[in-house]
C-alpha cells in the first residue's frame, strides 16, 4: 500500500491538477512509473516540461513526446570506427605494451 502524500505534495499535486487536468496529471503519471520515477520531484519535472511547452490535452503529450523523441534521434553521432592496427586484437597490443 502506498503511503499518504504529505500536505504540501497533496497541494501541489491539486494544483497541477487544476492546472493540466486529471487527464494530463494521468498520462504524467503513467510516464513516470514507466521510466521508473519514485518522486513527486520527478512528477513535478515532467509537469513542468509540458507547461512550458503549453501542453493541454493527452493529444498534445503525444505530440510533445513524438517531437522529443525525434529530436533525441538527430542529435545521436555514431561512434567513429578506429583504423585497424594490423590486425592486433587489443588484447595482442595490450600484452605487446607490457612486453609479454
Amino acid at each position: 500500500m502506498l503511503g499518504e502524500l504529505s500536505p504540501l505534495v497533496k497541494n501541489e499535486f491539486l494544483k497541477w491538477c487544476r492546472k493540466l487536468g486529471e487527464a494530463v496529471m494521468l498520462e504524467a503519471i503513467k510516464i513516470m512509473v514507466k521510466n521508473n520515477g519514485r518522486t513527486f520531484r520527478y512528477l513535478e519535472k515532467i509537469l513542468q516540461e509540458w507547461s512550458v511547452a503549453q501542453v493541454r490535452s493527452v493529444d498534445d503529450i503525444q505530440a510533445h513526446e513524438r517531437l522529443k523523441s525525434a529530436a533525441r534521434r538527430d542529435t545521436t553521432v555514431p561512434f567513429q570506427k578506429k583504423p585497424s592496427s594490423g590486425g592486433l586484437s587489443i588484447f595482442d597490443e595490450l600484452r605487446a605494451g607490457v612486453g609479454l
